[in-house]
């Protein structure tokens, strides 16, 4: 194998290679808005929750949106991995 072929070859690797983490944040992109979003929600909320316990109020409904947001934030973080995993649109 000549030097040429492995400087072709590795540019056609270089360059697929870059195409791909393309498409890849182009799906994920609006996905990781999503998830830093939800990650300030729970933050929010987690201090919320903290400042109704300490006040001695009621925080079942709290909790439960909380948790709500949690389940959100688990799916977001599921499809951003199976984005980078191989749900890259079809070719066209």
């Amino acid at each position: 194998m000549t030097d040429l072929f492995r400087t072709g070859i590795l540019c056609v690797h270089l360059f697929y290679g870059w195409e791909m983490n393309q498409m890849i944040s182009a799906i994920a992109n609006p996905l990781t808005e999503q998830r830093d979003e939800l990650i300030r929600r729970l933050e929010d909320g987690d201090r919320k929750i903290a400042m109704a316990l300490s006040a001695g109020n009621d925080v079942r409904q709290l909790e439960s949106l909380w948790i709500k947001l949690l389940r959100e934030y688990e799916a977001t973080c599921d499809a951003i991995t199976s984005g980078a995993a191989g749900s890259l649109p079809e070719a066209a």
